[in-house]
């Protein structure tokens, strides 16, 4: 990590998608962008709260919204 430190929030969005917890993960990132989604990481973060819905979906056998999901997070994560 070295000199940089993360927010725990973001890190908290990577140990609940890590345990497959990804409403969990979800819920936690949305937390840190909501108040900043204005911002210069944008589209980042609601990038990585897209996917970790579309694997909400994906677990309730919904094909049909995760794949509409998956494309969202193509979309916003692509210039990353």
């Amino acid at each position: 990590m070295g000199d940089q430190e993360y927010d725990p929030l973001y890190l908290g969005y990577f140990e609940c998608f890590g345990g497959r917890r990804f409403f969990e993960a979800r819920e936690v990132l949305e937390a840190l962008w909501l108040p900043q989604r204005q911002g210069p990481n944008s589209a980042f973060y609601k990038g990585l709260i897209q996917l970790a819905g579309a694997f909400v979906h994906w677990q309730k056998n919904r094909p049909g919204p995760a794949a509409a999901l998956f494309e969202s997070t193509q979309a916003n994560l692509r210039k990353y």
